[in-house]
Order: structure tokens, then C-alpha cells, then sequence
């Protein structure tokens, strides 16, 4: 009896440039904008979505029959390249992340992480896992995504985005307090690096304006009571 073939993993990247691609693939797979950001909605979410919810939140200004038919087609082209990721059924819709790896769900997991060594005041784990986090991190949440979206959508995209940015800056905050405690200003510079550099992945390329927010917004609120 012939074994079944392993389930390659889906990479998808959206702390960086969009990539979404799978361990046989040479090359990022082809999607459509909405295909994308459907499928990043659905990881980002992590539950079943009801797809009539879906089909009024991605096209809100379709009738309920032409937002069902368009909601078809984009599963359709999912399931052409990420069917073995996917849970639809008759209601809902979802994404299996068992063989998935998307950056956004490691890099809150490297921040569960760093708290529970926290709390255990075991400060070089928790350090560990921060810079892990902010590694990931590499630029705002699907910055520059280009896709006609409903208002709806467009807002969860930039709520998200402005979450994912703010828990990055508190590990950035946390790892500058751990080493300048420790006087170790070396180990600050790759920190400065990333809001410094012009096109620094922090906030954008405005090199004087990484300048002023690693200031104003790092280093001020740290506190050494």
C-alpha cells in the first residue's frame, strides 16, 4: 500500500514583502490580490469564518448573490494552490494552520513566549524571544498591499496593522531597558539600526523621522527606578 505523500508547508509572509509560497514551489505562488488577503484574513483571524459574513465584508457593495459568486470564484483559485490548507464546508470557511507557517502567528507566539519568561524572571529567555519577535517584524503589517477591499476590511487591515506595530515597539522597548541596565550599548545598535538606516523597516524610509520616533517613542517611556 502506497503511503500518502507528506503535505508540504505553506509559507506566508506579512511582517515583510507579501510572500506566500510552499516547500515544492521554486517561486511564491500565484494569487489575485483578494485571494491573498482572504487567505491572510483567515490565518490572521484563526476561526472559521461564516462565508456570507465574508462574502458582505469583501464585497459590501454587491448584492447578496453576486458577493456569493464572487466569494466561489476566489475559492476556487485557492484551492488551486492551498487546498490542503483549507477547511470549507456548506457555512464556513477556514484555514488548517497544522502545515502552515505565517509569520504573524510566530511572531505572537515568540511574544507569549517572552512573557511567560517574565513572569518567571528568567529575563534571558524573555529577551530571547523578543528579539526573536522583532526579527520577524521586518515592516508593518501587508505595508503597500494594493487590493480594492469593503470599508470593513479596510479598516480590520489597518487596526491590525497598527496592533502588530505597537507590540513590536513594546519588545523593542523591553530589550532596550534589559540592555541598557546591563550597559550593554552594543547590543542597542542593531535596535537604532532598524529606525536609523533611510528605509528602515520600522516606520518607512524617512531616515530623520526613524530618528525621532526610536527617541520619542523608545527610549522616553523606558523607565529605570
Amino acid at each position: 500500500m502506497q503511503s500518502e505523500m507528506p503535505i508540504p508547508q505553506l509559507k506566508v509572509i506579512a511582517l515583510g514583502p507579501l510572500a506566500i509560497g510552499n516547500d515544492n514551489a521554486k517561486s511564491n505562488v500565484r494569487l489575485t490580490s483578494t485571494a491573498q488577503l482572504l487567505l491572510i484574513y483567515l490565518l490572521t483571524t484563526g476561526e472559521p469564518q461564516l462565508r456570507e459574513e465574508l462574502a458582505e465584508l469583501f464585497w459590501p457593495e454587491r448584492s447578496a448573490k453576486q458577493s456569493a459568486s464572487n466569494l466561489r470564484t476566489v475559492l476556487t483559485e485557492l484551492r488551486k494552490v492551498c487546498a490542503p490548507y483549507l477547511v470549507i464546508t456548506r457555512t464556513t470557511i477556514a484555514v488548517d494552520a497544522t502545515h502552515v507557517h505565517y509569520d504573524v502567528t510566530a511572531f505572537q507566539q515568540a511574544l507569549a513566549k517572552a512573557n511567560e519568561g517574565q513572569k518567571r524572571q528568567d529575563l534571558a529567555a524573555a529577551t530571547a524571544y523578543w528579539e526573536t519577535a522583532v526579527r520577524l517584524h521586518q515592516r508593518p503589517f501587508l505595508t503597500a498591499f494594493q487590493a480594492r477591499m469593503g470599508p470593513d476590511v479596510q479598516l480590520w487591515l489597518i487596526q491590525e496593522r497598527e496592533l502588530l506595530y505597537n507590540q513590536m515597539l513594546g519588545a523593542v522597548r523591553q530589550l532596550v531597558k534589559y540592555y541598557s541596565d546591563l550597559q550593554n550599548f552594543e547590543a542597542l545598535l542593531p535596535l537604532a539600526q532598524r529606525w536609523f538606516l533611510p528605509g528602515g523597516a520600522a516606520v518607512g524610509g524617512d531616515s530623520q523621522r526613524n530618528k525621532s520616533v526610536f527617541i520619542n517613542e523608545v527610549f522616553t517611556p523606558v523607565g529605570h527606578g
